[in-house]
């Protein structure tokens, strides 16, 4: 679908790498270091075990599709996903482990970078 970008884009389904069910704390370590950026209807809220945590733990970069979007149908979803597609090929120049939320607002899809926090730990005592 994407085959008039340059260079052609390589998109797979998570399938073609992995056995249905492979949990995600299994797979996501093994794709960590080959620059992935996951696109993903996953929003994983709470919990150590869930994608967006573990994206971050092995600084991948990650994509999450917002309710707005995840109620698409899916020729409106894959629509949706090419309106963007030159925003999404920017991520790849953020920082490693970057998050970002799509979502659709009154018909426009839009990408926006979420800022996370930084967790500062005290000074040892002494």
């Amino acid at each position: 679908m994407l085959s008039w970008d340059t260079p052609i884009p390589t998109i797979h389904h998570l399938t073609n790498y992995f056995k249905p069910g492979e949990l995600d704390p299994d797979w996501i370590p093994k794709v960590a270091s080959e620059g992935w950026i996951i696109l993903t209807a996953d929003r994983g809220r709470k919990g150590k075990d869930k994608l967006p945590s573990i994206c971050l733990a092995y600084k991948v970069t990650h994509i999450l599709m917002g309710s707005s979007v995840m109620k698409m149908k899916q020729y409106k979803k894959a629509n949706a996903i090419i309106s963007i597609w030159e925003k999404i090929k920017e991520c790849s120049h953020a920082p490693r482990g970057s998050r970002f939320i799509m979502s659709s607002i009154n018909g426009r899809t839009i990408l926006k970078q979420v800022i996370l926090p930084t967790i500062v730990l005290p000074p040892p005592s002494s």
